[in-house]
C-alpha cells in the first residue's frame, strides 16, 4: 500500500475535481507531499479531505533543475495555509527583485525570487545568451517565478513572471484571476 504521496501541484488540482472519492480507500496515505510550483489553498484543503489520515501537514518544495536541489521547505510546525512553498534550506540565499528596477523588495511585497545557491548550474550548454539572462554577474539565479516573503520568512508563489498581465498601476496574476472566477 503507498503511504506517502509526492506529486506536481497541477496533478493534485487535477485530483481535486474528482466528485467522489468514497469509493476508493485512500486511509493508508499518511504523508503528501507535491512540488515543481505553488500548491493552491483551494486544493491543500481538498487533498486533506482526500486523505483523511494525513499524519503531518501538507508539505510543499520549491527549486528547479537549475538549482540542482529543493531549497526550500516546509515547517512541520507552520499552519499548512501560511507556509507557501516554505522557508528557504541553509544553502540557499533568496531576495525578492523588483519587475520594474531590480531592488531587493522587503516582506510581503511581491517581485521576482532571485536564488544563489552553491549548487547552481554553471551555463546553459551551447546557449550562453540565455545563462546571461537568467543568471546575474553576481551569481543570482532568476527564477521566472513571481511572488514574495512573509514575515516568517515564508516564500509564497503567486504566478510566473511571463504569466503576468502588466498594468501602469501594477502586476495582476492570471492564475489569480483564473481562481477567483472560478470560485
Amino acid at each position: 500500500q503507498v503511504n506517502y504521496m509526492v506529486m506536481y501541484p497541477n496533478d493534485a488540482m487535477y485530483l481535486a475535481k474528482v466528485d467522489d472519492w468514497s469509493m476508493y480507500d485512500l486511509s493508508c496515505v499518511t504523508k503528501f507531499c507535491a512540488g515543481a510550483s505553488m500548491l493552491p489553498p483551494s486544493t491543500v484543503r481538498a487533498m486533506r479531505k482526500m486523505f483523511p489520515n494525513l499524519s503531518r501537514p501538507i508539505g510543499q518544495i520549491y527549486g528547479s533543475t537549475e538549482m540542482l536541489l529543493a531549497i526550500t521547505s516546509n515547517s512541520l510546525m507552520c499552519p499548512e495555509t501560511e507556509a507557501g512553498i516554505g522557508v528557504l534550506n541553509p544553502y540557499t540565499k533568496c531576495k525578492v527583485v523588483s519587475l520594474e528596477d531590480n531592488r531587493a523588495l522587503g516582506p510581503n511585497e511581491r517581485g521576482e525570487f532571485w536564488i544563489h545557491t552553491p549548487f547552481l548550474m554553471k551555463n546553459y550548454r551551447n546557449r550562453p545568451d540565455l545563462t546571461e539572462n537568467a543568471v546575474t554577474p553576481d551569481g543570482w539565479y532568476k527564477t521566472g517565478d513571481y511572488g514574495y516573503y512573509d514575515n516568517n520568512q515564508h516564500l509564497h508563489i503567486v504566478d510566473r513572471v511571463k504569466d503576468l498581465i502588466h498594468l501602469s498601476s501594477g502586476e495582476i496574476s492570471l492564475l489569480v484571476m483564473i481562481a477567483f472566477a472560478s470560485s
